[in-house]
């Protein structure tokens, strides 16, 4: 049953027809119903007057979780089990549509996520306001649409518009196991009636709050954004922090409080560190909620971050705390800078995994213990480097979410893979390109929807041909890189050694990479190999012979499948060499390089 409220809101909204309503701003008045696990509400949209419009589409994002064999659910059996257990789908019904007042609702389709009508008078669009009344069934222990007792998580829980192409036509993306919502860039005007005692946290404060009887009506205006999370419970607490302009809040429950000094300190060093490497933050508040969701991790909104509760549990590793570092970097990469998470989903998790890893080991060093089990050390790079080399993680990177078979090798190519591709590029910038690109990344890109091509012309624009050639590749060659060196041999000839050795490489990287030769008498020699060809024999004469033959020995190429053959002793010489990885991860490389025949 509608609250007083709520039903005079919508009486306005029909009677006035919002002929005034901004291009730019999308309107919603809904309210929760707790006993049905619903959202019912109103839509509202003036669309542009340009350019011409014929059409109009709209994502019903909820219908991801509507039955078994949607795309969403095929490849995410841990979630599939529990909708199937509790008999408790999600979903999103249009219960009528307006066009400028009138009654279009039969003129309206739906087909999984999208939606759309064409309206019967075939005149255009443009200027015209459209209006669908909806109706969102919550999930019992979702993912983004989610409810756990009286805890609600809703995102994607009103109807989006697609995205509009500048020829008038509309992208509405096909969302597959691996998708995230990619929704145009709008300003939100946002009421929503729940009930009294609940503790809403969103991503702005409201304007107000106008309590009658049981139920509360919030107002929020909040935008430039591509989304409007919210959650809810009557039981959270609420901490915050002030840091310069900004302020970061955390939503948690009472048994929660014992992780939250690790959450306030890896979200807050975040913060500080990204606002003064790629630029402040555009929206200045940031939320943390602790949500009892079915899937572990952390789930990012614009200005919002859904976390997952470990219900009092042990803090066993820092892998919590890796969780709270990558969330808070998609602030900047995913809510600032958007782009589409269907088609090019590397400019998100590639993108936000290697800034991840770069501020994870900034705040407690290169051995950072991400896991530290039976004293073996797991550090954030070892973690990135085995869970990239996995038979999934073959292949090109700059590739769709829906060529991804499953999670595991969705996790493998775009969130590993893809971080130490990025890595390699950046180590190619060195430190004073690395600054200048990602500032101007960042800054000519906020509140826009990015493409492979932005990031790749800006590249060239900044560093030149032989960088974007490298980008390039690494972007799109399917082939796994690997240096190697081998066959290292000692020759005596007069007072002078002759040291032979040969170095190859797989993959079409074309860069000199550098190259020591580490003499018995404990001399360095460097110097820089640029194919011509896949392998080449080399050979010098120096005073003294060679002890070790190391090629990229500062890392360089972060994305070389396996550094354990990156270096080579003497025959004769049975003191370990100079290896590239800690102890655990020369074992882990090993053991695939025996399994996966690399």
């Amino acid at each position: 049953m509608m609250s007083c409220k709520l039903a005079f809101i919508l009486s306005v909204l029909f009677l006035t027809g919002i002929t005034a309503v901004a291009v730019d701003t999308l309107h919603v008045t809904a309210e929760l119903d707790t006993l049905r696990k619903q959202v019912v509400g109103v839509m509202t949209y003036r669309l542009p007057d340009t350019p011409e419009i014929a059409t109009f589409e709209f994502q019903l994002v909820p219908n991801m979780y509507a039955e078994r064999n949607t795309p969403y659910l095929k490849s995410k059996p841990q979630l599939l089990n529990i909708f199937e257990s509790t008999n408790e789908w999600g979903g999103m019904t249009i219960d009528s549509a307006l066009l400028d007042g009138d009654n279009s609702t039969e003129r309206v389709t739906v087909e999984y996520t999208k939606g759309g009508f064409q309206p019967q008078d075939k005149n255009r669009l443009n200027g015209r306001t459209v209006r669908l009344y909806f109706t969102t069934r919550i999930p019992r222990l979702g993912d983004r649409l989610s409810y756990f007792g009286e805890d609600y998580l809703l995102d994607g829980w009103f109807p989006f518009p697609a995205l509009l192409r500048d020829d008038g036509s509309w992208y509405n993306p096909d969302y597959n196991a691996n998708a995230e919502l990619v929704g145009p860039f709008m300003h939100y005007d946002i009421h929503i009636a729940v009930p009294s005692g609940m503790i809403v946290a969103a991503p702005v404060p409201p304007e107000s709050g106008d309590k009658q009887g049981e139920t509360t009506c919030y107002r929020y205006h909040f935008g430039p954004a591509h989304d409007f999370g919210l959650a809810m419970s009557p039981y959270y607490l609420i901490d915050s922090t002030r840091l310069g302009n900004a302020t970061l809040l955390y939503y948690y429950h009472a048994e929660e409080q014992p992780i939250l000094p690790e959450i306030k300190t890896a979200a807050e060093s975040t913060y500080v560190y990204m606002n003064k490497t790629v630029g402040e933050n555009a929206y200045g508040r940031l939320g943390f909620v602790l949500t009892p969701t079915a899937i572990g991790g952390g789930i990012e909104f614009p200005g919002l971050i859904s976390l997952y509760s470990p219900r009092g549990g042990a803090m066993l590793s820092r892998m919590y705390e890796l969780v709270v570092v990558h969330e808070t970097i998609h602030q900047w990469f995913y809510a600032m800078v958007a782009s589409d998470q269907v088609r090019e989903p590397w400019l998100d998790e590639s993108v936000t995994n290697f800034w991840t890893d770069r501020v994870f080991s900034h705040l407690w060093g290169e051995e950072d213990g991400l896991l530290d089990l039976a004293g073996l050390s797991l550090s954030s790079r070892d973690y990135l480097r085995l869970t990239a080399q996995t038979p999934g993680g073959a292949g090109r990177l700059n590739r769709p979410a829906e060529s991804l078979v499953s999670s595991a090798d969705f996790f493998s190519v775009i969130y590993s893979h893809g971080a130490l591709a990025l890595e390699t590029f950046d180590n190619l910038l060195g430190d004073s390109l690395s600054g200048i690109f990602w500032r101007e990344y960042v800054a000519r890109n906020t509140f826009r929807h990015v493409t492979a091509d932005d990031f790749v012309t800006l590249a060239e624009e900044i560093s030149g041909s032989d960088i974007h050639k490298a980008l390039l590749c690494l972007l799109n060659d399917a082939e796994a890189l690997d240096y190697r060196v081998t066959e290292l041999t000692n020759t005596r000839v007069d007072s002078v050694a002759e040291i032979g050795f040969t170095l190859s490489r797989t993959g079409k990287l074309d860069i000199a990479i550098p190259y020591w030769i580490i003499l018995y008498n404990n001399d360095t020699l460097r110097y820089e190999w640029k194919p011509e060809y896949r392998a080449e024999r080399i050979t010098i004469t120096a005073p003294s012979p060679a002890r070790e033959i190391i090629i990229d020995p500062e890392h360089l190429v972060a994305v070389d499948i396996d550094l354990i053959n990156n270096s080579v002793l003497a025959a004769a010489d049975n003191r370990p060499g100079l290896r590239l990885s800690s102890g655990v991860m020369f074992l882990v490389e090993s053991l695939l390089s025996v399994v996966g025949g690399w």
